[in-house]
């Protein structure tokens, strides 16, 4: 996991949804991790044309993040993806 961790592998998030259903959705998946043998996950930002940026290098602020979750292991393969605005909500995940 620590090779995730790395300032090329970075984008902003605001801090409102970085602790909040981010949060929350992050805890989740290291639950379902801890119960199966091996899952895949694929996370980041959905970038488009005209983002606000930040900073001196004008980095793109996404307007929303994914993240995909498989577990590829017969017999039952299974999958699920999410796309969050990247503001703060208290919305349950569902």
């Amino acid at each position: 996991m620590s090779e995730s961790f790395l300032m090329s592998n970075m984008s902003p998030q605001r801090p409102a949804f970085n602790r909040g259903i981010w949060k929350k959705l992050e805890a989740l998946i290291r639950k379902w991790g801890s119960s199966e043998e091996v899952l895949y996950v694929v996370t980041g930002p959905v970038l488009a044309e005209g983002l606000a940026t930040i900073g001196p290098n004008n980095v793109s602020v996404p307007d929303y993040f994914f993240k995909v979750i498989l577990d590829y292991r017969p017999p039952d393969y299974k999958a699920i993806g999410f796309v969050l605005p990247n503001r703060a909500s208290k919305a349950p995940l569902r």
